[in-house]
């Protein structure tokens, strides 16, 4: 089985938390009620996804590589997310 990681990362991405977000607070749409815990499970994905698939060391923020020197950005993503899902 091969894994689609392309389409794994269209669908888990902020671009789909903030659709879904739109949907439920600006036009209301009762089928996206009850969406917040979708909207933050996709964002704190995209944003680990980020994080593990850097490949400059000049990007900035969540899309910089993992650094000791740059804990203040990842690492309060990390222990507060990662732990809860796995």
């Amino acid at each position: 089985m091969t894994m689609k990681v392309k389409l794994a990362t269209q669908l888990i991405s902020s671009s789909v938390a903030d659709g879904i977000e739109f949907c439920n607070k600006d036009l209301q749409l009762l089928e996206f009620r009850n969406s917040e815990g979708t909207v933050e499970f996709l964002q704190t994905f995209d944003r680990i996804f980020d994080f593990t698939n850097s490949r400059s060391s000049l990007a900035k923020l969540f899309k910089s590589p993992l650094r000791t020197g740059k804990e203040d950005y990842w690492k309060p993503i990390v222990s507060r997310y990662v732990f809860i899902y796995f």
